[in-house]
């Protein structure tokens, strides 16, 4: 027999370990001297201990461990139990090559432009959003539809404030340009409006934003030069193995019209693996 040293220093597991394993009724001491309170192990236990260590490495708790060893589960529980820690597994090995790659991806930014992006890009979930909205359309990007939008927007503020919304959420444009077109895009000037109870009027239609995974950035200050910001996030989403899968859009989260360097814009790109 091996006194509870000599047995973690034979095992390589540690005395708390094997005291711990004692505690839970794991893998108990062959004897217990009355008088010292050593623990005392026989070689005879090391098979049992092995399964604990491979059990445990496999990523079950000790809890688990203890109820496979005593047979209180079934072979086929235990099957569906290793099927379980597979595809946590395989869902673990996705997520680090994710990481992965989108650390070669900012390392390939940093060595071509040789410096920090100036725009952090995030994928996120994003609710369907009920909202106003007023539709247009802009000629293309010659920088008049500034313009444009401000008159939607108007009209869609302007028609949720006359029908007794007194806090509606932000703005969103949106751009439903998903072929590429430049020329001829549709628009439109969105307004969250929650819960409220709208149904639409005036040249106003109440519908919902689809919900989707969006790759994300944020620009402060004027949109003169917003582009940088769409700039960014379409070389994210090159670089990170991401492909466009609908429009647009540029959730206005703090704006001042006649103050635009205060403007806090998120600009949304809803996307899917390439």
């Amino acid at each position: 027999m091996f006194k509870i040293g000599e047995f973690a220093r034979l095992t390589q597991v540690s005395a708390k370990a094997l005291r711990l394993y004692d505690e839970l009724g794991l893998l108990k001491p062959v004897r217990v001297d009355p008088f010292t309170d050593y623990r005392y192990y026989s070689a005879d236990q090391l098979p049992r201990l092995h399964r604990i260590i491979a059990l445990k490495e496999l990523g079950f708790s000790l809890e688990q461990i203890k109820s496979m060893l005593d047979e209180r589960v079934s072979a086929e529980q235990i099957k569906g139990m290793l099927m379980l820690k597979r595809a946590e597994a395989a869902q673990a090995m996705q997520a680090e090559g994710e990481r992965l790659m989108r650390i070669e991806a900012r390392l390939q930014l940093i060595e071509l432009e040789g410096k920090m992006t100036t725009y952090e890009v995030i994928v996120k979930n994003v609710a369907a959003e009920r909202v106003a909205a007023a539709k247009g359309v802009i000629p293309d990007f010659d920088g008049s539809q500034g313009q444009a939008f401000n008159q939607l927007f108007d009209k869609a503020f302007g028609y949720v404030y006359s029908h007794g919304v007194r806090n509606p959420g932000c703005g969103i444009a949106v751009y439903y340009n998903d072929d590429g077109s430049m020329q001829n895009v549709p628009i439109e000037a969105a307004v969250q409006i929650g819960d409220a109870k709208l149904e639409g009027g005036d040249g106003v239609e109440v519908h919902a934003l689809p919900a989707g995974t969006m790759a994300t950035t944020v620009h402060k200050g004027d949109f003169s030069n917003i582009s940088q910001a769409y700039d960014a996030l379409m070389k994210w989403i090159e670089a990170n193995g991401y492909r466009i899968a609908g429009s647009g859009r540029e959730v206005y989260l703090q704006y001042d019209r006649e103050n635009p360097g205060k403007n806090v814009t998120e600009i949304q790109f809803p996307v899917e693996k390439a």
